[in-house]
Formats: C-alpha cells, structure tokens, sequence
C-alpha cells in the first residue's frame, strides 16, 4: 500500500535567513550543506560549527532539528538523520525538516535510505526539480505527494542500520585509503 510522503510525517522547509538575522539576539548554530554533503559522502571535508544571531522575537518561531528528523537538502535531494550530536540545530531554507508522525510504523533511517537510494523515490523527485538559472530546487509542496512503501518495522530498522553502516564504513576506508597513500608517499620521499 502506497502513502503519502506528507501522511506520514511533517514538512516544513527551514527559516528564511534573512527574516530571523539580528546584530544582535540568541546565537544558534545552524545545520549546513556542508553538514549534509559530508553526512551523504560527497565530501570528506568535515564541516566546522557554523553559528548565527537570531532576534529574539522571531526566535520561538525557527525550525530546530530533534533527534530523529530526517532532513532533506531541497538542491540536492539528498537526506540525512539528525542523531542526539545533530541535535537542536537552526535549520535554514535550503534544507526541509521530515518530521515522522508515528516512528513504530516508518524508522527514520529506512526513510532516509528510501530517498538517497531508492530508485521508486528518484523517479518521482526527478520530474519535481525545478529549473532555475543555477540550482535545481525541489518544490516543497510537491515534494509532500511523494508515495512511499515500506515493510514491516522490524525489516526497515536492517535496512536502515545496514545502510548507516556502509555509509560510514564508506568514509572510514576512503580515510584509512588517504592515510595510507600519505604515508607510502612519505616514505618514498625519504629514500635515498
């Protein structure tokens, strides 16, 4: 049975920057694309804190990530799952919050596999981008029309757990292949 992306969780895209800035407020990290990229393995470069003044007034109405979300870069489509470190980051306009509704029905990291992954999924964001001078922006509302299927919880949570864990054994032996192509090097200048 197919579902609607928006039935099972809430969307919202993140704070518009400029509305919420001040000189002067509550100082808040942000999350960043960087974040995203590296958490996705498209970039080993690790992103550094990031932080932004908010104004106080506007400040109870941001967007803030909690431990379970799964958050979606609208230029890129790719996803992430906020983990406890991730935890109460201002999320920004460029990336969308998927909140889910009921975590014994849908786990969050077989939703994040099922949009970084799944082919079912990409065929339908793909038609979704719009084309702009630069970016290519999947349209938030459209983007909630999305129809997922997903197995029982106990079979989404392997998979889940299984595609976390590739994805970080990924970046680990891409790490351990950069250090050891340094140390080979190093060796080999050394020779005389």
């Amino acid at each position: 049975m197919k579902h609607k992306l928006s039935d099972l969780a809430e969307v919202w895209q993140g704070s518009i920057l400029t509305r919420i800035k001040a000189l002067n407020g509550i100082k808040s990290e942000y999350l960043t694309m960087q974040e995203l990229s590296y958490y996705c393995n498209q970039s080993d470069i690790k992103p550094e804190p990031s932080f932004v003044m908010i104004d106080k007034a506007k400040h109870k109405n941001c967007y803030f990530s909690q431990k379970g979300d799964v958050i979606i870069g609208l230029a890129s489509g790719k996803t992430m799952v906020i983990e406890e470190e991730r935890s109460n980051k201002l999320i920004l306009s460029n990336l969308a919050i998927l909140r889910i509704k009921d975590t014994k029905a849908l786990s969050p990291y077989y939703l994040c596999w099922l949009i970084n992954e799944s082919d079912i999924v990409r065929k339908q964001i793909l038609p979704l981008y719009q084309k702009t001078t630069r970016v290519k922006v999947i349209p938030l509302s459209t983007f909630k029309e999305i129809e997922i299927e997903y197995p029982n919880l106990e079979r989404q949570v392997k998979i889940g757990k299984t595609y976390d864990l590739i994805r970080r054994k990924l970046r680990i032996s891409r790490n351990k292949s950069s250090l050891c192509y340094e140390i080979i090097n190093s060796e080999l200048r050394n020779i005389k």
